[in-house]
Parts: structure tokens; sequence; C-alpha cells
């Protein structure tokens, strides 16, 4: 793991000390980049796992929520990707 030791970067080099950015002993930046991409990837499997969790719970008890969850989510992505290709057109 990275070793920060500063809180404040710019004040500690208005003081003239130093960052101390050490890595591990034996640990290079990209296993450390890579580690921090495989623990992104995981906990956004973990929120879609959880939101699945939650909506089919909610199935149980409101007949019919998946399918509207469902319906809306593809909605909003339809909405999502309008909005991004006319942003592309626009600039």
């Amino acid at each position: 793991m990275l070793d920060l030791r500063s809180s404040s970067p710019t004040r500690d080099r208005e003081l003239g000390q130093e960052e101390d950015l050490s890595l591990p002993d034996g640990t290079s930046p990209h296993e450390l980049l890579d580690e921090m991409l495989r623990t992104k990837k995981m906990h956004y499997q973990m929120l879609g796992l959880d939101t699945c969790a939650i909506a089919q719970t909610m199935d149980r008890f409101l007949p019919g929520f998946w399918s509207r969850f469902m319906e809306n989510r593809q909605a909003a992505l339809k909405d999502f990707l309008e909005r991004q290709r006319q942003e592309r057109k626009a600039s």
C-alpha cells in the first residue's frame, strides 16, 4: 500500500517539508495500479449485486416491482446515451 504521511501537501511544501511517497518493499507502481483496478471492479460488482438483491426482495413485497425496475433502468440508460450523443454533437 502507498504510504502517504503528509496530511497537507501544499502546506508541507510551504514549510519546506517533502511528502514521503515510498512504496513497500517489492511493490511496483504497476502492481498497485492493478490492485486498485481490481478493487474498483469488485466494488462495482458488489453494488450491482446489492441492487439486484434489493429489487428482488422488493418484488416479493410488491409484485411487479422487478419488471418496473428494469423498465425504468432501460429508460434511464436510453436517456443517458441520448444526452451523451447530444453533448458530443455540441462539442
